[in-house]
């Protein structure tokens, strides 16, 4: 069992080496041109905040539905001549000079090696939403990289990051061993054409341009819906069929016999039903599902055809599940 603890660890993981290797080689950590630097610095030069971010790179490498293995790397820019160390204040240690949003769901956070890292693991401190690193930032472009674990229940998690700085791009890439077993909820991303990352494999990818700061970014990521399996769809067809049926013989003037037959119709699905489940072919949230729905369809037919009273826990219900049985008894 992998720990769930929210911790700040100093060394490297196995995931931060090889996707940290992933995103030199596939030029993700330099993304942008000179000319798109020189914009950034000039937009950053009316304002008081030296501290930009090119790109903002969330990679998501499933390893199951449910553990997600996250390489985040920022390309920051101080648009300024000089170091620059006027973050948020931490009591006792002096001012910040960068912050990292991390999310809520983060677990087993790592600071990736140079020259995708450039953190110094004894200058990080933690909080709930962000890293805070102490140390001043250098004059130009720095690479910044952590790496951490989300672990979500079986219904998915929402990640959300608040952005501390002006962001050009924001870059969402999911895929791994069991890409193919999530989807991503990401109303604000754009879906883009997936990304081959090396041995990796193709991941899908998403982004968002021009975010201001203390803008969040939000998704939601977890297991694909299961499709429905054929002995499913089937019940599911055969119990629409006997809704329209019902329909046109109560709406219809349908003959007696007519209703007889499909109320015979309904028995016989009631005894498949129960034959199903007691050999473990639908599950028994499924089969509590279909069965009271054909009963209800039973007393429908029974209330219009008069054959039996509307309740089907007497009289007619109990003369459909004694003639179920039946059914049951001749297979």
């Amino acid at each position: 069992m992998r720990s769930s603890t929210r911790q700040l660890g100093l060394p490297c993981p196995r995931v931060a080496f090889m996707l940290a290797g992933v995103l030199l080689a596939a030029g993700l950590a330099f993304p942008l041109s000179s000319a798109a630097q020189d914009q950034a610095t000039e937009t950053a030069s009316a304002s008081a905040q030296p501290l930009e971010v090119e790109v903002f790179h969330l990679i998501f490498r499933v390893v199951e539905p449910g553990l997600y293995e996250v390489a985040q790397v920022m390309s920051v820019v101080n648009t300024s001549d000089t170091p620059y160390q006027a973050g948020p204040e931490v009591e006792g240690r002096g001012a910040a000079g960068l912050v990292i949003p991390v999310p809520v769901h983060a677990v087993q956070i790592n600071a990736l090696p140079p020259p995708q890292g450039g953190l110094n693991p004894a200058a990080l401190v933690f909080e709930p939403t962000r890293l805070l690193h102490l140390e001043p930032v250098a004059p130009g472009i720095q690479q910044i990289g952590i790496s951490y674990e989300v672990v979500a229940g079986p219904e998915g998690v929402d990640v959300s990051y608040t952005l501390p700085y002006p962001t050009q791009r924001v870059s969402l890439l999911v895929g791994g061993p069991a890409g193919a077993a999530v989807q991503v909820e990401a109303p604000q991303l754009v879906r883009q054409q997936p990304m081959e990352l090396g041995a990796q494999g193709v991941f899908a990818q998403w982004s968002a341009d021009s975010l201001p700061a203390g803008a969040t970014v939000s998704f939601r990521i977890g297991p694909t819906p299961a499709p429905l399996s054929s002995k499913s769809l089937a019940l599911i067809s055969f119990s629409f069929a006997l809704v329209v049926a019902i329909a046109v013989s109560i709406y219809g003037g349908r003959r007696r016999q007519d209703l007889a037959l499909e109320r015979q119709q309904v028995i016989e699905h009631i005894a498949h039903l129960d034959i199903a489940s007691g050999t473990g072919q639908i599950d028994s949230s499924e089969y509590l599902h279909q069965r009271g729905a054909a009963l209800e369809q039973l007393a429908a037919l029974d209330e219009v055809s008069g054959l039996a009273e509307p309740d089907p826990s007497s009289g007619a219900g109990k003369q459909g599940d004694r003639e179920a049985a039946r059914g049951r008894s001749k297979r």
